[in-house]
């Protein structure tokens, strides 16, 4: 009985983060282009390397956030100070040009993508 309790617990978790990463918005040529004054140079493919970098090394510690669910500040301190958690542990290592990464696309498809669409 135990077993079966466990068994479902761990498969509403499963079903739950694949609902949540499912929500993500993928970058496009267009998010490239709106912020090109924040970050010049910024290409749809380092967008999605980001979002792929923030699924991946995320969704270890918790359900990954909707981009637009936080403000510019929030995700600006937030992100390097999970990096910075997930590098002392030890058994991952996220480069500053992959923390990089990350940041850009939270911002870019939340904070920024929110500021573009008024």
């Amino acid at each position: 009985m135990k077993f079966v309790s466990v068994f479902s617990v761990l498969v509403v978790a499963l079903l739950l983060m694949g609902f949540s990463m499912a929500g993500l918005p993928k970058p496009t040529e267009q998010h490239a282009k709106q912020v090109q004054q924040q970050f010049p140079g910024i290409t749809v493919q380092q967008l999605n390397q980001g979002m792929e970098l923030y699924k991946t090394h995320c969704k270890g510690c918790h359900f990954v956030k909707n981009p637009t669910r936080y403000s510019e500040a929030v995700w600006k301190q937030q992100v390097p100070a999970m990096v910075s958690r997930i590098n002392k542990k030890g058994k991952k290592y996220i480069s500053p040009e992959q923390s990089s990464l990350i940041l850009n696309y939270v911002l870019v498809m939340g904070p920024y993508a929110k500021l573009s669409a008024n």
